[in-house]
This record gives structure tokens, C-alpha cells and sequence, in this order.
């Protein structure tokens, strides 16, 4: 009956265990990530049905690391969290590996 109870004990220490591995990678992984990234630089977002130049948006793609909503980070040092739905486009631009 006692090595019933340490196997027991053993496999709920693992269940433990999976479960804090689990939470770790769900909700810490994504927000380590976000705050060692510096973004994406030269983005351009442009608003779904607006045609006019003031809906190109231009600055820095980065994630909020608290509700991981995305924003640009303009120039001016305001923030635009936009819907991923308010989206036509979304560019930047291309980095070289090969060009030295």
C-alpha cells in the first residue's frame, strides 16, 4: 500500500509539473518574445475603405507585452492600436541578407 501511495504521489508531482510548463509556454513565452523584440521598423498600415494619404500610417509594428495587441509606434511617439479587422495592408519593407 506505501508504494501505491508514492507512485501516486509521483505522477501527481508530474501532472504538476506538465501544468506549470504549460502555463509558462502559454502565457510567459509570447510576452519574453515581445519585450526582447524592437519591432518592425518602416511599416506602413493602410486603413480597409479609406483611400486618402492620411490612412498610409507609417512607423514602428510592435506588440503591446501586457495585452499583446498589436500598434504602431509612430514617429511622433504615439501609439495606434488598431483592430487586425480596419486592415487593407500591412508592408515593410524587405531586408537583404545577401548585401553587405
Amino acid at each position: 500500500m506505501a508504494e501505491f501511495k508514492e507512485l501516486r504521489s509521483f505522477w501527481n508531482m508530474v501532472i504538476v509539473v506538465i501544468g506549470i510548463i504549460y502555463l509558462l509556454h502559454t502565457y510567459v513565452t509570447n510576452r519574453v518574445v515581445v519585450l526582447l523584440s524592437d519591432g518592425t521598423p518602416n511599416t506602413t498600415l493602410v486603413l480597409r475603405g479609406c483611400t486618402s494619404v492620411e490612412c498610409n500610417i507609417k512607423g514602428t509594428l510592435r506588440t503591446d507585452p501586457i495585452s499583446l495587441e498589436s500598434y504602431i509606434l509612430k514617429s511622433d511617439g504615439t501609439k495606434l492600436y488598431f483592430n487586425h479587422d480596419e486592415i487593407s495592408s500591412l508592408s515593410w519593407p524587405v531586408i537583404d541578407a545577401n548585401s553587405e
